[in-house]
């Protein structure tokens, strides 16, 4: 048998698979039900592209009632507000495949007044004065479910407009539709949530205004992404931990037992992690499986905690009660612990019971930063019924998993393109099942 070297520039070179002519693009002005077509739960994500360094791209939604205003400023979602009151809406602002933000939609929390969902794009340069939209380019809004995109408008008669309705979600009868806007306006932000009702007096908005001198000044733009405001409070926790950290040290020199142990995380998760006592719910029980703690957010259970004595080592099998339980409650996340170790799961179901481990962390009095903002992943200000933070660590490890990696490489196209490189390297001819054998003995997978 030989061996196969397989160069970075070939690997990019490999041709990519069509996916086919988008079946769900629309055009400006037309709509399309969303019954049948989409489930309650889904993602409605923007991108675009910029050659233009210095321009700033604003992502925001409106709820608006039937006389086409906000019913007030909770229903006003944007860099500053990340979440709707109902919990039908919620913004992220970090990049995500191909969408620069992403809309969290959950059509059956959108309460009965509501009528429409409208999205909103606003360009502005970095003084935050208001710029163009003829410097970006494929510029689009789509509706994603279970990562298979169903619905694409993307904008392509917007010019000098500094702001842009890309789309809406609205009530026909009582289904819900999908319209393709597309219609620019010439001022910022702020003049369009006046538009919609939204009172922009404070200091949520802040964009060009003139001086007592009649000069106009510019304010900086509040903008916190969830990373940044992620990245301030585990410098908060980090010192909430590390003044933590000698009862757990006290703990394990005492051998406290088990039951110790949990009046220790019993104070963690209230005095360092945030839960009101209320959503720290012990000794729970469904169909004679026990959890040692479920972890509450707003009524809803999110996370099944596991707990082990003080510094007592950590088994795989020991998970498995933990996940039992989050399987029949419907709760996808399970957490073991012995306070030093931490190991976060999220729990599957499709055929069989499973667990994939998020992270694992150990916890000391040099614990490293990157520990920490995923211990904050677990808190109670970044904990809620979607858990998006901790979905998308979980998603970014699995996607580069050996696992996932491996079965594209074994597809017959990855295989077809290396036997033919191989071929025009070497002049050697060889099968894909022999290209395939070789594959499977580098990852280990046979």
């Amino acid at each position: 048998m030989f061996d196969i070297i397989i160069k970075l520039s070939d690997i990019l070179a490999l041709n990519a698979i069509a996916i086919g002519d988008l079946m769900g693009a629309i055009n400006k002005g037309e709509n399309i039900s969303l019954q049948n077509l989409i489930n309650d739960v889904f993602i409605v994500g923007v991108g675009w592209k910029s050659e233009a360094a210095q321009i700033d791209i604003d992502v925001s939604a409106f709820l608006i009632n039937e006389q086409g205003k906000v019913t007030n400023d909770e229903d006003f979602i944007f860099y500053n507000k990340l979440e709707s009151k109902c919990g039908s809406v919620q913004l992220n602002l970090e990049p995500t495949n191909s969408n620069k933000s992403t809309f969290f939609i959950d059509l059956s929390k959108i309460p009965t007044h509501i009528q429409r969902l409208v999205f909103v794009l606003t360009a502005a340069d970095v003084n935050g004065n208001p710029a163009n939209f003829n410097q970006l380019n494929d510029v689009v809004i789509r509706l994603v479910d279970d990562d298979e995109e169903r619905i694409n408008y993307e904008l392509n008669d917007i010019q000098n407009e500094s702001s842009v309705i890309m789309g809406e979600i609205y009530r026909y009868k009582e289904i819900f539709k999908f319209r393709a806007v597309g219609q620019g306006f010439n001022n910022g932000l702020s003049a369009l949530a006046t538009h919609f009702g939204v009172d922009v007096s404070g200091e949520s908005i802040q964009e060009n205004k003139d001086d007592e001198d009649g000069k106009q000044t510019s304010l900086k733009r509040r903008r916190r992404s969830r990373a940044m405001m992620l990245a301030e409070y585990s410098q908060t926790l980090l010192d909430k931990m590390i003044a933590f950290f000698p009862k757990i040290t006290a703990a394990i020199e005492s051998s406290a037992n088990e039951s110790n142990t949990r009046m220790i995380l019993d104070r963690f998760f209230i005095d360092v992690l945030e839960y009101d006592i209320d959503d720290v719910k012990a000794e729970q029980n469904i169909q004679g499986r026990r959890a040692d703690y479920v972890l509450s957010v707003d009524g809803q259970d999110v996370i099944v905690v596991e707990v082990k004595k003080a510094g007592m080592a950590l088994r795989d099998k020991q998970i498995f009660q933990a996940t039992s339980y989050g399987a029949y409650s419907g709760i996808r996340w399970a957490l073991l612990t012995n306070l030093l170790e931490w190991q976060l799961y999220r729990i599957s179901t499709h055929e069989k019971v499973e667990a994939d481990l998020v992270f694992s962390l150990k916890f000391s009095a040099t614990i490293s930063l990157q520990d920490v903002e995923r211990m904050a992943l677990l808190s109670r200000p970044f904990l809620n019924h979607k858990n998006i933070e901790i979905e998308r660590l979980w998603r970014d490890g699995n996607a580069l998993s050996v696992e996932i990696i491996g079965g594209i490489l074994l597809t017959d196209d990855i295989v077809s393109k290396v036997r033919s490189i191989i071929k025009r390297d070497t002049d050697c001819n060889v099968t894909n099942e022999q290209v395939r054998v070789v594959v499977e003995r580098m990852l280990n997978l046979n």
